[in-house]
């Protein structure tokens, strides 16, 4: 449960502040043309995504040999040792799905009415001011959606771990989810893998419903 928790928490706010930043940076007409390329990592597979990343970050991946290359060898490192394994997978998954919570702050970008920004910005409020007091409350029902989905998401997150880690090495990266999952099919305990499974359940719909009725009191409905 410590593992799952860490994991949920760092992926959920790491994401979700990535996704702000990169819907801002791509709303602008500069940037824009590069939004696409943020939507290919959520359409790949996770199992694809998985050995992908398990490649890399081997000892004698792509990513140690980079660093070789750049004259940076003593920062080689076992990336999917005990030791890094879970943040692997928390950069992994942050990878794969920000582009995701791009796409769905982007959208409440857009529906926030040019005329209030121009506004703002004839009255000389700064960038940050905007943004605190005019563009956060404004998205506030974007933010509320990507904060319950990517907590849920973490939460119950068993593919990547499976793919790349297997839970190991020594339990360093061992969710819930692949805890019943061993519980249930390598042990053959099916009976307390159900009972942990269940358990789960109630402990993400009590969270999710907390998260919801907090995030939805400070939406700003029109």
């Amino acid at each position: 449960m410590l593992i799952t928790f860490k994991y949920a928490i760092a992926v959920t706010l790491i994401q979700n502040t990535l996704g702000i930043i990169l819907a801002l940076a791509v709303s602008r007409k500069i940037f824009s043309p590069f939004r696409v390329l943020f939507l290919i990592p959520p359409l790949l597979s996770t199992v694809a995504v998985g050995n992908m990343w398990s490649y890399i970050l081997n000892p004698r991946g792509g990513l140690n040999k980079f660093l070789i290359n750049i004259g940076l060898r003593s920062w080689r490192q076992e990336w999917l040792g005990a030791k890094l394994a879970l943040y692997s997978i928390m950069a992994t998954t942050i990878w794969k799905w920000t582009g995701m919570a791009m796409i769905i702050y982007l959208a409440g970008l857009q529906a926030i009415p040019t005329g209030i920004q121009e506004a703002a910005s004839i009255d000389g409020v700064s960038p940050w001011q905007r943004f605190r007091y005019i563009t956060f409350p404004l998205i506030a029902p974007s933010f509320t959606i990507n904060m319950v989905l990517s907590l849920i998401g973490s939460l119950k997150v068993f593919d990547i771990i499976w793919i790349m880690t297997g839970g190991g090495p020594g339990g360093a990266t061992e969710s819930m989810t692949t805890y019943i999952f061993k519980l249930a099919f390598d042990r053959n305990r099916f009976g307390y893998g159900t009972m942990a499974g269940v358990g789960m359940f109630v402990v993400i719909l009590v969270l999710s419903i907390i998260q919801m009725r907090f995030l939805s009191r400070r939406e700003i409905r029109g």
